[in-house]
């Protein structure tokens, strides 16, 4: 029990410091992007605000399990579906979703390749799909262990999308920004590598982190055997 509360504390301050960094790229871009496209501005601060709203959630959570109800002392608390886990993952899917399917348009935009940027908005029309479907079941299992037994093959796709996504996004808009780079001046040669960088730490973090949960996942089924 101790073990679990401290992953789930590490893991929401590992979110705020995430956080963190898409507000000071949000910080960087208002002062950069000035002259981009209306919708892009304004889509870039309904992510920070969403952001900022799935960050609230996540230690309202944090709270609701180790402050406000005995779940320190309960062994059932970790396995109870509170609303404000639900809204933080449901919120977070969207929203992943959503710049998913930003970057395959950039993706478009760089390569000129529609196929390339379908697949990357196939997978985020599904996951956005897979995570309302899991929603409704949430609402009426009475546990999550409960719902991930009986609907993990949902739970999984909604990983395994996210990750293939996030796998193919990261490889390609790195490969085609290297291709620009080459032809750009120094200081705009510069900035791309500033944006790969942040793409592979960006992608390879999230694809790390829910490789582990479908681990997690397909590990449930025999915790008890």
């Amino acid at each position: 029990m101790v073990n679990a509360h401290t992953m789930i504390e590490v893991g929401t301050l590992v979110g705020s410091m995430l956080y963190g960094m898409v507000t000071i790229q949000a910080y960087s871009y208002i002062e950069a992007g000035k002259k981009d496209a209306t919708w892009i501005r304004w889509f870039i601060a309904c992510i920070w605000i969403f952001e900022t709203c799935n960050t609230a959630l996540a230690w309202i959570y944090l709270n609701e399990l180790t402050v406000s109800s005995p779940g320190a002392n309960d062994p059932t608390a970790l396995g109870r579906i509170y609303w404000p886990f639900v809204a933080c993952i449901v919120s977070h899917d969207c929203l992943s979703a959503a710049v998913q399917s930003f970057y395959g348009y950039r993706l478009y935009i760089l390569s000129h390749r529609f196929a390339f940027s379908l697949l990357q908005w196939t997978g985020s029309i599904l996951r956005v799909a897979f995570i309302f479907s899991l929603l409704v079941f949430a609402v009426k299992s009475s546990s999550l262990a409960d719902l991930l037994l009986h609907h993990r093959g949902l739970a999984i796709g909604t990983v395994s999308t996210s990750a293939i996504v996030d796998i193919c996004n990261t490889v390609l808009l790195c490969w085609h920004l290297k291709k620009f780079t080459r032809r750009g001046t120094r200081q705009t040669s510069r900035m791309v590598d500033k944006i790969i960088l942040w793409s592979v730490e960006a992608g390879l973090l999230t694809s790390i982190s829910v490789t582990c949960v479908l681990f997690v996942m397909l590990a449930i089924p025999h915790a008890g055997k």
